[in-house]
């Protein structure tokens, strides 16, 4: 696993689709939050292990950027950062080996990234 620092550059709120978890929704219900909410999707998976997923609708991929995301002197921020989604919490912190390509787009990562494999190289 990678770990590395955000430098808040929003890559992450523009190309990643942003799940929501049950838990996050049942928070927001219980905050009021209609206005998160309303931005919630569920989609169906063809899967009978699983049933489907929640997503920020316009984080899926081919759509918008997170509805949430603004911008101030070049530095992303968060309108909801209090309450955000778990899966935003637990990012960026550590990405999983499996999950390194889809990464490469965020430049801390791809810093990170490169550093490693000149280790592994060594």
């Amino acid at each position: 696993m990678i770990s590395f620092k955000c430098q808040r550059c929003g890559w992450c709120c523009k190309n990643k689709a942003i799940n929501i978890l049950y838990s996050d929704i049942k928070r927001w219900e219980k905050e009021d939050r209609k206005d998160i909410l309303k931005e919630v999707s569920f989609v169906e998976v063809k899967n009978p292990k699983i049933s489907g997923f929640y997503f920020v609708k316009t984080s899926i991929p081919n759509h918008d950027k997170c509805p949430f995301l603004t911008f101030k002197n070049d530095l992303a921020i968060c309108s909801i950062y209090e309450t955000r989604p778990k899966s935003c919490r637990n990012n960026p912190e550590i990405i999983p080996k499996e999950l390194y390509k889809k990464w490469l787009g965020c430049p801390a990562f791809r810093e990170v990234y490169r550093d490693w494999i000149k280790e592994q190289l060594n």
